[in-house]
């Protein structure tokens, strides 16, 4: 009971909080337009001249005489695909669900239609305006802290492994074009080089870079993997430990945001059972805290700016 009380306070009070006021926000104003709307409409009604009073009352049949469903439905489906030129941009909602011809669901992202992938020096910024909604499926990053939620932390160790190997799945050999490009990169961007002496173990192409355990999703009953939101992509590869590194710090950091709702202990960045687990596995034997903290601080600066192309403060350029 203290948990969901806890949980309660910090988590459930605040977003009603928050959607109070959005709620207010958005009242408040289309109330007092709808107050002015409507004494000008009737007042034009009674006092206006006669053509205008009948096209008023067309005006209020219209809306009181269909159904509001049916008025949403036209502002949100139906007048975004009848407007031409700007406006159909403009009116289009920024994320859509429409049936697919196969009988799926596709999401639409309407006013990236027209955006071409950012290309930078280091990379690009690869936004689909178009792919499948996966039902069923579910990410190796939300399984992870439902486990963990439940208790079961030895079976979010599992799930974070089970991620593990998939990407690892996708490494390959490091190239002597390889470590060359990722070391031109470091030192570029970063000012040093990082995840040094990984000539012998697996590496990625720099295309996985987002492919952290929130951006993997599984099917529970059929097992098939699909990789998501794949925005930022490196031009050279990586090491595959940089990716590793990056999916368990993530984990580490939602658990630590829900550390006081769960009765974990705020100072561990994982759940003992689950650091315990994981620092058994080979993959996770090489990782590197100090480098993976460098890049991460690269990364946020870079997706802020929005280039791939920024180098951090005191940085020499190649």
């Amino acid at each position: 009971m203290n948990g969901f009380l806890a949980f309660s306070v910090g988590r459930i009070i605040p977003a009603l909080n928050a959607g109070l006021w959005t709620t207010l926000a958005l009242v408040v104003p289309s109330s007092l337009l709808g107050v002015a709307i409507g004494i000008s409409v009737g007042t034009a009604r009674v006092y206006g001249v006669r053509p205008l009073a009948r096209t008023l009352d067309w005006y209020v049949a219209l809306f009181r005489g269909t159904p509001l469903v049916v008025q949403l439905y036209f502002w949100y489906f139906a007048l975004p695909n009848i407007a031409i030129g700007s406006f159909r941009c403009i009116l289009s909602p920024m994320t859509r669900f429409t049936l697919a011809p196969d009988g799926g669901i596709t999401v639409s992202r309407q006013n990236l239609h027209h955006l071409p992938p950012a290309r930078f020096a280091a990379g690009r910024q690869y936004i689909k305006a178009s792919e499948p909604f996966h039902l069923g499926y579910t990410s190796f990053l939300q399984a992870a802290l439902a486990a963990i939620e439940t208790g079961d932390a030895a079976g979010a160790a599992h799930i974070l492994i089970a991620w593990m190997e998939q990407v690892a799945s996708r490494a390959k050999p490091a190239a002597p074009e390889s470590r060359a490009g990722f070391e031109k990169f470091c030192r570029c961007h970063l000012g040093q080089t990082i995840y040094a002496g990984r000539e012998n173990e697996p590496w990625l192409p720099g295309s996985l870079l987002d492919a952290h355990p929130g951006n993997v999703l599984f099917h529970p009953a059929t097992g098939d993997i699909r990789y998501i939101d794949l925005e930022w992509r490196l031009a050279c590869d990586m090491p595959l430990q940089l990716l590793l590194d990056r999916g368990i710090n993530l984990f580490g950091q939602k658990c630590r945001a829900l550390a006081p709702y769960l009765c974990l202990a705020e100072t561990d960045s994982l759940p003992p059972t689950v650091d315990r687990l994981l620092a058994r596995h080979p993959l996770c034997r090489g990782s590197d805290t100090e480098d993976l903290a460098l890049v991460t601080q690269w990364l946020l600066a870079a997706v802020t700016h929005g280039s791939l192309d920024y180098r951090l403060p005191g940085r020499p350029e190649a």
